[in-house]
C-alpha cells in the first residue's frame, strides 16, 4: 500500500492516530442519527471526549516518538546526516523538508492540544468538582486523566 517511499511510509505513521480520532467522531456523530431510531442512547459529547482522551492518553509516547523520527539523524563517514529510520533521505535534502512538515502537524493536530487538554484538566479539576453542577460533565470527559485518583486527596 505504501510503497518503497519513505515519505508514505512516515506519511501512513502520521495519518494513523489522526484516523483513530477521526474514526471516533465520525461513530459518534454516527450514533447520534442512528440511535434514536432504534430507541437507544447515542454517545454523549463528555463520553465521546473522553474516548478521544483515552486513545491518545494510550498513543502518547507512540506519538511523541513518531513525530522526532526526522530529527535523530546520523553522520556518514563523508559528513553528510541521514534519518536514523530513514537512512536514504539526507537530513537536509529534498524529502528531508516533507518529513519535518508532517512531524510538525502531527505534534501541531495532536501532541500540544493533547497536552494542553491534561494541563487544564488537571489545574482546573478541583474548582470545577466543587459544584455539582460542572462536576458530572467535567469529570465524565476528563475521566481518562482522572479516574485513577481519589477526590478527597486531589493534591497528591
Amino acid at each position: 500500500v505504501t510503497g518503497n517511499s519513505a515519505v508514505m511510509k512516515y506519511l501512513m505513521k502520521v495519518l494513523a492516530p489522526l484516523v483513530a480520532v477521526l474514526a471516533i467522531v465520525i461513530a459518534s456523530g454516527t450514533s447520534r442519527i442512528i440511535c434514536p431510531r432504534f430507541k437507544r442512547e447515542a454517545w454523549s459529547f463528555d463520553k465521546t471526549l473522553n474516548c478521544i482522551g483515552s486513545l491518545l492518553q494510550i498513543m502518547f509516547i507512540a506519538l511523541v516518538g513518531i513525530s522526532v523520527v526526522p530529527l535523530q539523524c546520523y553522520t556518514h563517514p563523508n559528513k553528510e546526516h541521514s534519518i536514523v529510520s530513514f537512512p536514504e533521505i539526507i537530513c537536509s535534502g529534498g524529502d528531508f523538508g516533507t518529513l519535518v512538515a508532517l512531524s510538525v502537524l502531527l505534534i501541531v493536530l495532536l501532541v500540544i492540544p493533547f497536552l494542553a487538554v491534561s494541563f487544564w484538566g488537571m489545574y482546573f479539576a478541583k474548582s470545577k468538582t466543587e459544584s455539582a453542577k460542572t462536576a458530572t460533565a467535567f469529570l465524565t470527559r476528563m475521566r481518562f486523566l482522572v479516574y485513577r485518583f481519589r477526590p478527597d486527596v486531589w493534591w497528591w
